[in-house]
């Protein structure tokens, strides 16, 4: 809603439709579609992620027994259209997917992913003097 006033404002995410993550964009248009045109979030990415997720620790597991599958999302590693999802300790946590940060600017009335370079589709533009 902020229009013209936002642009050039960096703002932290973890998903935006045009991360070079594959199937990003035909994520973000059936998500669109199934919400009757809203605009989705990246919790919404999120939430597939974690169904995907699930799903191969199953396929993985042979079951549904939770013990087994449990045991499976340890050898989870995907590229999704969310990112990559993998589960490990780290920082004193355990079992963690650890989610990478994107920093995206408003060019051009959108948002574009600018950080980091893996998922980048353009550059920060900085703003004249």
């Amino acid at each position: 809603g902020a229009k013209d006033a936002a642009t050039g404002f960096l703002v932290t995410m973890v998903w935006n439709q045009d991360v070079k993550y594959p199937g990003a964009q035909n994520l973000y248009s059936r998500l669109k579609k199934a919400l009757g045109g809203e605009e989705p979030s990246q919790h919404a990415a999120q939430s597939y992620a974690g169904m995907l997720a699930a799903a191969e620790a199953i396929r993985l597991a042979g079951s549904a027994d939770p013990a087994r599958v449990q045991e499976a999302l340890k050898r989870v590693k995907l590229n999704t259209a969310f990112g990559p999802v993998s589960f490990r300790s780290y920082g004193g946590y355990q079992n963690q997917n650890s989610v990478v940060g994107l920093i995206t600017q408003v060019q051009n009335g959108k948002f574009v992913t600018v950080a980091p370079a893996t998922a980048a589709t353009g550059k920060i533009v900085f703003p004249r003097k």
